[in-house]
């Protein structure tokens, strides 16, 4: 949105730092859900407070080129996927963003 102030630091950069220290952002038990209502805050005192992110289009792109129907949605398909593949859903959640990071799709 035009006028608006650029955020101190973007999504992405701070998914790293959650990442490195998941436990620190997340709780002694840190999983996905959390993560997700970690971004849904991020996103909402962006807009609340009138900053901008270009680091949010990357996620929400990331976000719909997961498959998905209607009735589920991001974070069921990551811990679909995440139990197809026997690991936790937070690492499946990092193993899919790098994924989609290194293809360098943004749109």
């Amino acid at each position: 949105m035009t006028g608006e102030a650029a955020a101190p630091r973007g999504l992405i950069a701070a998914l790293d730092a959650v990442r490195q220290r998941p436990g620190m952002y997340l709780g002694p038990e840190p999983d996905l859900a959390k993560l997700h209502d970690l971004i849904t805050g991020y996103r909402l005192a962006l807009r609340m407070h009138g900053l901008a992110d270009p680091d949010s289009e990357t996620l929400r792109a990331f976000e719909k080129s997961l498959p998905r129907t209607p009735a589920c949605g991001t974070v069921s398909v990551i811990e679909e996927r995440a139990r197809a593949a026997g690991r936790p859903a937070l690492d499946q959640f990092f193993l899919d963003l790098d994924a989609f990071r290194e293809c360098g799709d943004t749109a």
